[in-house]
């Protein structure tokens, strides 16, 4: 999807920012902690990589809420 929204961000406004743990676990952190200093504290949602069909699916506010990758 990123990349599909890199060529055509206009069509593509409706996806969300994602982030792949634990190799952007920092990325997530540093975002997470900006939101809670400059407006509302978010929502995340926290799912596991493939084949769980839609088991341990997580709403989370909280990095540290995020269980394991």
């Amino acid at each position: 999807m990123d990349k599909f929204k890199s060529y055509y961000p206009d069509k593509f406004e409706f996806v969300p920012k994602s982030y792949k743990l634990p190799e952007e676990d920092f990325i997530l952190q540093s975002a997470m902690k900006l939101e809670k200093r400059v407006q509302k504290q978010k929502i995340y949602i926290a799912k596991p990589s493939k084949g769980n069909q839609g088991s341990g699916i997580h709403l989370v506010k909280n990095f540290n809420d995020i269980s394991s990758y």
